[in-house]
């Protein structure tokens, strides 16, 4: 599962936000690593479990560690 490519739909489920979020994150050059799978503006895009995982524990803030 760790290197399981998600669609922005699947990520943004992940995240717990809209997949429009992710793209506007892109755009804005901003959010976890992402691939473009094919080429132009409408080009598919994946990201990698591992990376969304990573992006939300760097922004993991307050409390006590478990």
């Amino acid at each position: 599962m760790r290197n399981r490519w998600l669609t922005t739909n699947e990520a943004a489920e992940l995240i717990g936000c809209r997949p429009k979020t992710l793209v506007m994150w892109r755009y804005k050059g901003r959010g976890p690593r992402y691939a473009k799978v094919s080429p132009g503006r409408s080009g598919g895009v994946r990201y990698r479990y591992s990376d969304i995982t990573a992006w939300m524990e760097q922004r993991t803030r307050g409390g006590e560690a478990a």
